[in-house]
Formats: structure tokens, C-alpha cells, sequence
């Protein structure tokens, strides 16, 4: 299984270098404008590459599912040592 992880974490890197190669860098006769353009451009790309590879946030519904039953557990754990045998 690891050997598959590494193939294709090493196929998505190649696939973000390909995106960023695209974005080509105009001729140096070329305004100013145009080359911060670009280089915005690039940036914000390499932004959105970072974010997608980052981890995704937990879901508050999964969040509240685990932490709402664990905490009535812990809260129902002194009745079970109560004595309801003498009633």
C-alpha cells in the first residue's frame, strides 16, 4: 500500500509542477503590468494547490456525533456503580 501512496503523491507533484510551468512568463519587452499580472497570477495558483493539498477541516456534524455520545458516557459512568438491587 505504501508503495502505491508514494506513486501517486509523486504523480501529483508532477502534475502541480506542470500547472505551474504553464503559466509562462512574457517576453522582457513585455510592460510591467503584464509580468505582475502574470506573477500574480502564479501565485495565487500555487495558493489554491497549497490549500487543496493542505488537510480538509473535520465536519461539525461528524465532531458532534463522537464528542455528544462520549460525553454522555463519562457522565452516565457514576450510575452504573449505583446499588438498584435493595428497591
Amino acid at each position: 500500500m505504501v508503495p502505491e501512496y508514494v506513486e501517486r503523491q509523486l504523480a501529483r507533484e508532477k502534475e502541480s509542477e506542470q500547472a505551474a510551468e504553464e503559466v509562462s512568463l512574457p517576453d522582457p519587452s513585455a510592460p510591467d503590468k503584464t509580468q505582475q499580472l502574470v506573477l500574480t497570477e502564479r501565485s495565487q495558483i500555487q495558493m489554491k494547490q497549497r490549500q487543496h493539498m493542505s488537510c480538509q477541516k473535520f465536519p461539525l456534524w461528524f465532531t458532534a456525533h463522537v464528542v455528544v455520545p462520549g460525553f454522555a458516557n463519562i457522565m452516565a459512568l457514576p450510575l452504573l456503580t449505583l446499588d438498584l438491587t435493595h428497591i
